[in-house]
């Protein structure tokens, strides 16, 4: 079992997320940054769609209380008590990791070898925080809480450890867009003027969606449409012509144009972004967003099955290890 001593704000339980109901009005949910969080899985051992803890800004401070916890922190921030984030780590009981603030992006994810020990509400274990479904009473978790885990059913966990640079996603080059579904709707210029100027991210961030500003995008006719389907990375422009991208945790259907949909190669590195951030797009077809999606997938499973050991230079390990080539023989 593990306590909260202290968390940041929208520290939530998160896997995959709940798919195959959003005709009945209910979300997936699920992580913000899939690759991350399949990253930080990785790193102790645990299936691609075990459930996370996804913390925002600031990692939470959590204790072991009954037995030793096998976990790992995917995130650019130094955890305390000289433990380091990025690699597996091992609490004894009544330990305390302090996960402090995330550096240069801005969703971190902590997992934990063996499977917390949570409710599954139609086959997931996601916090739909909105709505107040799944995870831990639908909500974020608090100070006090204490979550307890099952016993883990494969091998134990091997130290395995990643660079920054390689779990967090490149910032490089601008984010791809699918045009559609309502860019019919849009003035010609809008589409152009989308891929022509940096739109900056506005503080108005968090699982629902990432709100734009820049130029105005310019409606044919009206803003406004039947209401339908949303897709995590639809990019919604309501009257006043600012683009609104949606997230993890959006509605189901929604009555304004959509002029694009967020490549899903490119989701981590939008939902990494930070306030502030200036982002550059440019548009794809289908088939080049699919070609990009099959590598990146491609990429990340050999990144995940290649997870090196951590060095070991404790003097124990010295001492079993043969720091010399050839024999040597004293005469």
């Amino acid at each position: 079992m593990i306590e909260f001593i202290e968390v940041g704000p929208l520290t939530s339980v998160q896997d995959q997320g709940r798919w195959g109901y959003q005709a009945q009005g209910i979300g997936p949910s699920g992580v913000m940054d899939r690759r991350l969080a399949r990253i930080a899985n990785a790193l102790v051992g645990a299936p691609a769609d075990q459930a996370v803890i996804e913390f925002w800004g600031l990692g939470p401070s959590i204790k072991t209380v009954d037995r030793p916890v096998t976990l790992a922190v995917a995130g650019q921030a130094q955890p305390a008590s000289g433990h380091s984030a990025w690699q597996t780590l091992r609490l004894e009981p009544g330990e305390l990791l302090r996960v402090g603030p995330l550096r240069g992006h801005a969703v971190g994810y902590l997992a934990l070898a063996d499977p917390l020990d949570v409710p599954v509400w139609l086959g997931s274990q996601a916090t739909h925080i909105r709505a107040a479904l799944g995870g831990i009473e639908g909500r974020c978790l608090r100070a006090g809480d204490r979550l307890a885990l099952r016993p883990r059913t494969g091998p134990s966990a091997t130290p395995r450890l990643i660079a920054p640079e390689l779990a967090l996603p490149s910032t490089n080059g601008p984010i791809r867009l699918i045009a559609g579904p309502q860019d019919a709707s849009f003035k010609p210029e809008a589409l152009a003027v989308l891929v022509s100027q940096p739109y900056r991210l506005t503080s108005l961030c968090d699982r629902m969606g990432y709100r734009l500003e820049g130029p105005a995008l310019a409606h044919k006719v009206s803003a406004d449409i039947a209401s339908d389907g949303i897709a995590f990375g639809s990019v919604q422009v309501p009257a006043d012509g600012q683009p609104i991208i949606l997230m993890a945790e959006r509605q189901t259907t929604g009555g304004y144009t959509k002029i694009a949909t967020v490549a899903s190669c490119d989701l981590p590195r939008l939902v990494q972004s930070l306030p502030g951030q200036a982002l550059d797009f440019t548009w794809v077809s289908v088939a080049e967003a699919q070609a990009a999606l099959a590598d990146s997938e491609r990429a990340l499973e050999r990144l995940c099955a290649d997870l090196p050991a951590p060095l070991d230079l404790s003097t124990a390990s010295l001492l079993r290890a043969n720091l010399i080539s050839g024999v040597v023989r004293g005469e």
